[in-house]
């Protein structure tokens, strides 16, 4: 009975196969396609289900190259928040780094906090403040720098780390240089309105930002509130080669190192594929590999795929997409958002540098187990529609700006007159008053 369950599993997604699926099966797969909608994944588009949100979403984006690159960190700590919530979730911050000390200097680790000017953007009313922190307990010369941002109900946090006064670092970048990067790249956050027709950047949640930086590295997480069960992961990274080791390479690598190759290790697992081969997606060469943990309850789906280009970019990156569901889960409040250290934490004090132990690393971590919310016919089903989906969003990329050209030299008035002259002599004649330059 075993081996007839794997090869009915097996043959799932294959056409003539003799598994029939149920009414139920078949209408909840048409009703998950039906309800996709578009929401960015940085420079692309992927569809799904109607009511799916951004959670645990950030990007770093890289300026310059080799020992001249930088980078700012970018992270959305909150899709729905209030003016009111936000500003009390910094005077949290504010507090919680005056109340650290750096040790060589036995004052606050704050150094600074200030609000910044923000224009409006595409009609999204903005509000800013720029803080300035010892980065490190023991040491003055590393600053850390964040930039808190809300537009019109979405919190976004931008920070980075200028390192100057620091020995063995050459060519320190000021820290006015570092914060002015900050503020340029928020003067660039817009509320995304449509995904499918925004603005050039790259879209981070429900916002998309676009400053010009030349690499950019993202995990872009999304899930459902009606199925606590379910996640969706991507990996996004743009100008960075594909790994040596393809996906079925690295697990195999991997179950080595027990001594037992991938399929020994399903087994002592519990775990049975239902799908493993080349998977193009995103216009990319790709492979997949889906599979079901049964034997330990609660069963769990786990379906990964991943893209393979010889030619990376910001329109070709590497993307990895894991599709969970089932296992331990993480609980959420009634809005659908986490709820690690209680209703006051609007900032998500373990998202910060310098935080107090969350509810999760003191190991009180409210969480629950589930059984997958989806059947497998189901969530294969759910799985195609969603990698069928993912293309890029025309426009993503602005075009080049022309070179600029050096400024053509300022005559002055007499010399003005003087080739006029020259000029309306030589169409009466057709003779030059002074030899042309060849």
């Amino acid at each position: 009975m075993r081996h007839s369950l794997s090869a009915l599993l097996l043959c799932l997604p294959l056409v003539g196969c003799a598994y029939n699926p149920s009414e139920q099966e078949m209408k909840v797969v048409s009703e998950m396609k039906t309800n996709m909608r578009p929401y960015g994944l940085g420079r692309y588009l992927i569809d799904l289900p109607s009511g799916w949100r951004s959670v645990s979403t950030d990007v770093k984006f890289y300026y310059g190259s080799g020992v001249d690159m930088h980078t700012v960190e970018v992270l959305l700590i909150d899709d729905d928040i209030s003016r009111e919530e936000f500003e009390r979730a910094l005077v949290q911050r504010v507090e919680r780094l005056k109340s650290q000390q750096n040790w060589e200097t036995h004052t606050p680790m704050l150094l600074r906090s200030a609000e910044e000017p923000m224009s409006e953007v595409n009609g999204s009313s903005r509000f800013a403040v720029l803080m300035r922190y010892y980065d490190s307990y023991t040491m003055t010369e590393s600053k850390g720098h964040e930039l808190h941002l809300w537009v019109d109900g979405i919190y976004v946090l931008l920070r980075a780390t200028s390192y100057e006064g620091i020995e063995g670092i050459d060519n320190p970048e000021p820290l006015e240089k570092v914060e002015e990067r900050l503020r340029t790249l928020a003067r660039s956050v817009a509320k995304v309105r449509n995904p499918e027709s925004t603005r050039s950047g790259f879209i981070l949640g429900p916002v998309v930002m676009d400053d010009g930086h030349t690499h950019e590295a993202a995990t872009l997480s999304f899930y459902d509130p009606k199925r606590p069960d379910m996640d969706l992961e991507v990996y996004y990274s743009a100008i960075t080669p594909d790994d040596k080791e393809r996906l079925f390479e690295r697990v195999e690598n991997n179950s080595a190192l027990f001594g037992m190759g991938a399929a020994a290790m399903d087994k002592v697992m519990g775990a049975e594929t239902l799908r493993k081969g080349k998977r193009p997606f995103a216009g990319m060469d790709g492979d997949e590999w889906l599979w079901v943990e049964r034997k330990a309850a609660p069963r769990k789906l786990t379906f990964t795929a991943e893209t393979y280009r010889p030619d990376p970019g910001f329109m070709r990156p590497s993307l990895t997409v894991d599709l969970t569901m089932g296992g331990l889960v993480a609980q959420r409040d009634e809005a659908g958002k986490w709820s690690l250290d209680g209703p006051d934490d609007f900032i998500g004090e373990w998202t910060l540098p310098f935080g107090e132990k969350s509810v999760s690393e003191r190991g009180e971590y409210p969480s629950r187990d589930y059984d997958a919310s989806l059947t497998d016919y189901e969530a294969m089903g759910l799985w195609d529609a969603i990698l069928d989906s993912i293309r890029p969003r025309p426009g993503a990329v602005a075009p080049p700006r022309p070179p600029r050209q050096p400024p053509l030299p300022v005559e002055s008035q007499a010399q003005v007159q003087a080739n006029q002259r020259v000029m309306d002599h030589f169409i009466a004649t057709g003779v030059w008053l002074e030899p042309r330059e060849s």
